[in-house]
């Protein structure tokens, strides 16, 4: 699993495994005997990249939740400050 995919590439090498699962679950429908089994054996490898493709969506996703978390953080910490300071300049206090 690459790190610090952005969730775009993620999301799309998902869409396409997804839709490759879809053309391989057809052509199991019409298979029979050892190409079914073949066919099976692919569609479990895939569904293992799938789940892992959502592990990293998932991550990405907590990745960027942190990331705004901390800049409303700090965006809370400026205004506190300019506030305080404006309320000095004007007042002369702080109650």
């Amino acid at each position: 699993m690459a790190s610090n995919r952005s969730l775009n590439k993620i999301g799309k090498e998902f869409d396409k495994l997804v839709v490759d699962m879809k053309k391989l679950a057809v052509e199991y429908a019409k298979a029979d005997g050892s190409k079914k089994q073949q066919l099976v054996s692919k569609l479990k490898q895939m569904t293992k990249k799938k789940k892992q493709l959502q592990a990293e969506m998932e991550s990405a996703v907590n990745a960027a939740d942190k990331d705004v978390e901390l800049q409303i953080d700090e965006m809370r910490k400026l205004i506190r400050s300019e506030v305080t300071k404006l309320m000095k300049e004007q007042y002369g206090y702080i109650e």
